[in-house]
């Protein structure tokens, strides 16, 4: 492990970029901006800071969208809805269903869509939290943003998303707020479309009748899971096609195998790496090497063999 880069101001979301670098999303003091980092000597450490974007409001996720032809965009999850970073222009070019917005993650499906997590703006909210989703056509377009359609709901806090080789979307729901409750656990969701996963009548393994989707693993109350990717084996070939998985609240990276089975799809958790403050973000570099954000240090470690 080494650290790539300590100066960061809370950074919640990190994307390897199409020039090799890392992008990192920081969220100090209200001033929301997007990072690179430079490794000009290409040592595996940072040598200096580039700023990207700034002026944007509470930044979290992000990911590239790589249109055939065009040039890649940054897409960037912030409170306001989905930011795009075109050559040239950075606008809002997409909205979730409320009006608080709260877009936590962003991700690219293996239909081209954009898939946006949202969290309910508080735990007595109208509207639950969901997964929304947009025609990236209609983002690239110049114009008012466009409004997403809704994929699923019945979340509490729906934060990291990835999808798996397969095509499948995968959500992470932190399951309450404050006061914690000791029957509420935090969950790993796959995505259905139309469906409703339970949240606020509903939370860990619903019961047979109520309609609701059961999460495909449950972690202990407090683990607040974040960031998560599906990791390819380039580098840590014992782990291709398994995901990792922040867990911020209890300050270590989960590795869940997913396992396929004759009764559908189930998952094993295990301990990956710990040993951190509040990690909430994690990323693929071009090697296979894995890079982890941690908010509460302003760290981003890198982890080889």
């Amino acid at each position: 492990m080494t650290l790539v880069n300590t100066a960061l101001q809370e950074p919640v979301g990190i994307a390897l970029g199409p020039d090799g670098a890392i992008y990192v999303a920081e969220t100090a003091s209200g001033a929301g901006r997007v990072v690179r980092l430079v490794d000009a000597d290409s040592d595996g450490e940072a040598e200096r800071v580039e700023p990207v974007v700034a002026g944007l409001t509470a930044p979290r996720g992000l990911a590239w969208l790589a249109p055939a032809g065009q040039t890649p965009v940054l897409l960037i999850a912030t409170r306001d809805g989905l930011v795009v970073v075109m050559p040239g222009q950075t606008r809002l070019a997409g909205r979730l269903g409320s009006s608080a917005g709260r877009a936590n993650g962003v991700a690219v499906g293996a239909d081209g869509r954009v898939y946006v997590t949202e969290g309910a703006t508080d735990d007595h909210a109208a509207q639950p939290g969901a997964v929304w989703r947009f025609d990236s056509a209609d983002l690239l377009t110049d114009g008012e943003p466009v409004q997403g359609e809704l994929f699923v709901t019945g979340m509490r806090s729906g934060s990291g998303i990835a999808i798996s080789p397969s095509g499948a979307i995968y959500v992470t729901d932190n399951g309450q707020g404050w006061p914690m409750r000791a029957d509420v656990p935090d969950e790993l969701n796959v995505l259905l479309g139309g469906g409703n996963y339970g949240w606020p009548q509903v939370w860990g393994q619903p019961p047979a009748a109520s309609g609701s989707i059961g999460p495909m693993a449950l972690f202990p109350v407090g683990s607040a899971p974040a960031g998560l990717l599906f990791y390819s084996g380039r580098m840590f070939d014992e782990y291709a096609a398994d995901l990792l998985l922040a867990l911020s609240g209890s300050g270590r990276v989960a590795r869940v195998e997913i396992i396929s089975a004759a009764a559908g799809y189930r998952s094993i958790v295990h301990e990956f790496i710990g040993g951190m403050q509040r990690p909430i973000a994690v990323a693929e570099g071009s090697q296979g090497e894995l890079y982890v954000v941690d908010a509460a240090s302003g760290a981003v470690y890198r982890f080889w063999r």
